[in-house]
């Protein structure tokens, strides 16, 4: 992919997170459970490590933390979306590299959903200094699945369309 293109793309993705944010800043609230969103943002970290780079889809997953956190929520929200983007990142790169493409954009969306869930309650572990916290990971888990099959979803056929467009 030409430089000029791939500029382009980061552009465009970072735009999707924000984009993405604010919608659901606004929706949020309409869920049954507490802290559940429906994770679109997910989507540009994933075409990031599916198109660009693994430091491109890195870049995008710490403005998503940081700038999400300033522009829809406040520090304490940083500190869960850190924590769950960091191990939601790890577990997706490690599924894209080392299934060598077996896994679709489906599976690894729904793992880093369910990793970036795990990643919050450790942090709500460690920050509450108690792990009953974890009673709360059951009903995280499955909106987990639900999102990341939705949110994979979504990628695939965006895989498709930006592929046969020569991306």
């Amino acid at each position: 992919m030409r430089d000029n293109k791939k500029t382009t793309l980061r552009a465009l993705l970072l735009a999707v997170v924000f984009v993405t944010g604010y919608f659901e800043s606004l929706i949020s609230p309409v869920f049954a459970v507490p802290g559940v969103k429906p994770g679109f943002s997910n989507a540009a970290v994933l075409l990031a490590l599916y198109l660009l780079t693994v430091w491109d889809g890195l870049l995008i997953v710490a403005f998503k933390c940081v700038l999400g956190a300033f522009l829809f929520g406040s520090a304490g929200s940083f500190v869960f979306s850190a924590a769950g983007g960091a191990l939601s990142f790890i577990c997706m790169t490690a599924l894209i590299k080392f299934t060598k493409n077996k896994l679709s954009p489906v599976g690894v969306s729904a793992a880093g959903a369910v990793s970036h869930n795990a990643g919050q309650i450790a942090a709500a572990a460690l920050l509450l200094g108690t792990v009953k916290i974890v009673y709360y990971l059951p009903f995280l888990l499955v909106s987990g699945v639900i999102t990341g099959v939705t949110v994979g979803l979504i990628v695939k056929y965006s895989l498709k369309i930006l592929r046969s467009s020569n991306l």
